[in-house]
């Protein structure tokens, strides 16, 4: 069954995401630049998939993360969540939205509360948003603990106590406490070791298949995208470029981004395709003046006069496939 046969259980709809920045000019009453974090993005993700979502560090993966849980206020566009916009609710109609949407964060080691016990923070939630006795809280995170893969007994232990593995174990049976249906994992293994990484992205592909669960997987790693991703959709300076089924993606990338990316991932000896890695010239440039046109053709191998004056549309070059480059059309120029 193909995404587009598919009912969405998150839609998002032309968001944007802009900051307020620093005044262009040192007197009080000069306008404030705006950084466009993101800006104009749309996706979806049916219930019970994973969608990556890759690109270089800055481009708004982490924005985007933020503003479907409503933990931003975005500038524009909707964000529909089982059918229901929760763009203008407020704190108390988000309640219900709280509970069957959580994230993972990065830094297991930031994201815990180091004065607090892991019994108390697995079951803070609980506490907010259920009507449990303090002894079936207990026993539900020992069921949680367990679930993740963690003693019961260190039900009482600080955080201090843990690795980093077990302390992102914990910061996933926090996310799970509320039994939600969407999570949204946020770079949860890039400041574990190599050797973990697998152990807790295995946890996260268990739960999904065991709890029905639905990810929006962000990652700058496109192996481990590769590994746990059902589609996966390509960012640059606050815009998609790409997004297509994971093997149809990793098969025929067709976003000269795209391409960089997948030629930069590192190879054992014996999976050598004899693809040169793709060189970058020049940086990322800022998103408080993005480029005109597409905003990645001053980096582009292949732009043309075309591409630094017009903005490529973001859509299906075949079914499920979708691209926002003018190479598609035939023509940059």
């Amino acid at each position: 069954m193909s995404f587009a046969d598919t009912t969405p259980l998150l839609w998002v709809d032309g968001l944007k995401m802009h900051f307020s920045g620093r005044r262009r000019q040192w007197y009080p009453w000069s306008p404030r630049s705006q950084i466009k974090a993101v800006d104009g993005v749309q996706f979806g993700i049916a219930s019970g998939r994973t969608l990556g979502l890759v690109g270089e560090s800055g481009c708004g993966k982490s924005t985007i993360a933020r503003a479907v849980l409503k933990l931003y206020k975005p500038t524009s566009g909707s964000i529909l969540f089982d059918g229901v916009d929760i763009t203008e609710k407020n704190r108390a109609e988000l309640r219900e939205f709280r509970e069957r949407a959580q994230i993972i964060f990065q830094d297991p080691y930031a994201s815990l509360d180091p004065r607090r016990s892991i019994g108390y923070t697995i079951g803070e939630p609980l506490m907010l948003h259920s009507t449990l006795s303090k002894a079936e809280i207990q026993k539900k995170v020992e069921t949680l603990l367990r679930t993740v893969g963690l003693n019961p007994s260190y039900i009482n232990r600080y955080p201090h106590e843990f690795s980093g593995g077990q302390r992102q174990r914990v910061g996933v049976a926090r996310a799970l406490a509320t039994s939600p249906s969407f999570l949204v994992a946020d770079e949860p293994v890039s400041a574990l070791d190599i050797s973990i990484q697998a152990q807790v992205i295995n946890l996260l592909k268990r739960l999904r298949e065991e709890l029905s669960l639905t990810f929006l997987f962000i990652s700058h790693d496109l192996r481990v995208v590769r590994y746990i991703s059902d589609e996966v959709a390509v960012m640059y300076l606050g815009k998609l470029v790409e997004q297509a089924p994971t093997d149809d993606f990793f098969a025929d990338p067709r976003h000269p981004y795209s391409q960089a990316l997948l030629s930069a991932v590192p190879k054992a000896p014996w999976e050598d395709t004899g693809v040169q890695p793709i060189t970058l010239e020049g940086e990322v440039p800022s998103p408080i003046d993005p480029p005109p046109g597409c905003h990645f053709a001053p980096r582009c191998r292949f732009a043309g006069r075309r591409c630094r004056i017009e903005e490529p549309e973001f859509k299906d070059t075949t079914p499920g496939h979708k691209v926002a480059c003018f190479l598609m059309d035939g023509t940059t120029d």
